[in-house]
């Protein structure tokens, strides 16, 4: 945090301007591809591997679908979701399961890409600059839509136009499929 200039962007993003959201948005787009890019060693480190990282997924997806029965009577919740949106959660992931098998190690990605490890400051034209991102002891290998879900439901405040300028920036075309593949 020391070596980061600036504030981290927090519960203040959501107050900006829109052009400055638009504009931080993409740059996060490219800020993340420069990420994705960095060379892939050969072996992957055991740490980083996407395979602790599917796991989870795979045993969140279980336990969603496996639930779903519980959530439609309302008699739990997962993560905090009231009982209707933990059931429209199950039936979606049990609708796009098969998406998760659609993954494969290609980037280094942060891993935990939220508001307060993201900082900017205000160029002499006043305009946001993205300054730095902290924190990458989530780091793994995996695809890298995944920095995407929490960059769009968490950084971006669930806002499909600043995720779409943000894709964009990357240089991921928005399509109804990757959105759900996001999703």
């Amino acid at each position: 945090v020391s070596f980061a200039k600036g504030v981290c962007v927090n519960e203040n993003f959501l107050g900006l301007y829109h052009n400055d959201q638009s504009d931080f948005s993409r740059q996060v787009g490219v800020a993340l591809k420069g990420l994705h890019q960095t060379p892939l060693p050969d072996p992957l480190p055991p740490a980083l591997q996407s395979a602790r990282l599917r796991s989870v997924l795979d045993a969140n997806a279980s336990l969603l679908i496996h639930q779903t029965d519980t959530f439609k009577r309302n008699e739990a919740s997962w993560r905090g979701l009231s009982s209707q949106a933990s059931a429209e959660a199950a039936d979606f992931v049990k609708q796009h399961r098969s998406l998760l098998d659609d993954t494969t190690d290609t980037a280094l990605l942060h891993g935990d890409p939220h508001r307060d490890h993201f900082f900017v400051t205000r160029n002499d034209d006043n305009s946001l600059r993205l300054s730095g991102i902290i924190d990458f002891a989530d780091a793994v290998y995996f695809d890298p839509l995944y920095d995407f879900t929490s960059v769009h439901l968490d950084l971006l405040g669930g806002d499909l136009a600043l995720l779409t300028d943000a894709l964009e920036a990357y240089g991921i075309n928005p399509t109804p499929e990757v959105r759900t593949k996001l999703l």
